[in-house]
């Protein structure tokens, strides 16, 4: 699978420049496994090691990049699968984000809770 952050451009939070991602993994058995790497800035890169959770729901796990060219960190990420319905009709590249603070309170999901519906993670026009 391939993912991107793009377009339209992510929030720059505090950046001169807006990072945008791209993420190359395959699935293997109940793991996504792959890598991502920033565009924008090639030097920095990472892997990605994500659990698909009881309910298929839910994806939980870890990313690693670094943090100086001598140190790799490793951060939590969760996925949470979106309602294929609340898509219908949107056209993504037109799509702004909420604040990554307010995502990521969504995020709180259990392996068990409902698909999210996209409204709930987007800016209101």
């Amino acid at each position: 699978m391939t993912a991107k952050n793009y377009p339209p451009d992510p929030r720059t939070q505090g950046q001169a420049l807006p990072f945008r991602n791209e993420i190359e993994a395959q699935l293997a058995n109940r793991h996504l496994i792959g890598y991502w790497k920033n565009i924008s800035d090639t030097r920095y890169f990472g892997s990605v090691h994500l659990a698909v959770l009881p309910g298929e729901t839910v994806m939980d796990g870890y990313y690693t990049g670094f943090s100086s060219d001598i140190r790799v960190d490793a951060m939590r990420w969760k996925w949470v699968r979106l309602d294929p319905a609340s898509l219908s009709g949107v056209d993504l590249q037109e799509v702004t984000l909420n604040d990554p603070d307010m995502i990521y309170a969504l995020l709180e999901h259990s392996a068990n809770d409902v698909l999210l519906d996209l409204t709930a993670i987007v800016e209101e026009n």
